[in-house]
C-alpha cells in the first residue's frame, strides 16, 4: 500500500502516560480556568502522583 507506515515502537526509556478521559473531565470540572492542554502537561510531569497533580493544578488555577 502506498502512504502507509507501520506504527513506530517507543524509544526504550521514554515515559508513556495513560490518562483516563473521565479523570481528565473531573479535573476540567474542578479547575475550569485551566484548559485541557495545561492539565495534560501537569499529568505528564515525572512525579505526577495524585496529591502532586491536585496541588499543582490548584496552584496554577489560583495564579491565573
Amino acid at each position: 500500500m502506498y502512504g502507509y507506515s507501520f506504527p513506530r515502537k517507543p524509544e526504550p526509556g521514554t515515559n508513556r502516560v495513560l490518562v483516563c478521559e473521565s479523570q481528565l473531565r473531573h479535573y476540567l470540572d474542578r479547575f475550569p480556568r485551566l484548559g485541557r492542554d495545561r492539565i495534560l502537561e501537569v499529568l505528564k510531569l515525572p512525579r505526577a502522583s495524585r496529591e502532586f497533580v491536585e496541588a499543582e493544578l490548584r496552584r496554577l488555577s489560583e495564579a491565573r
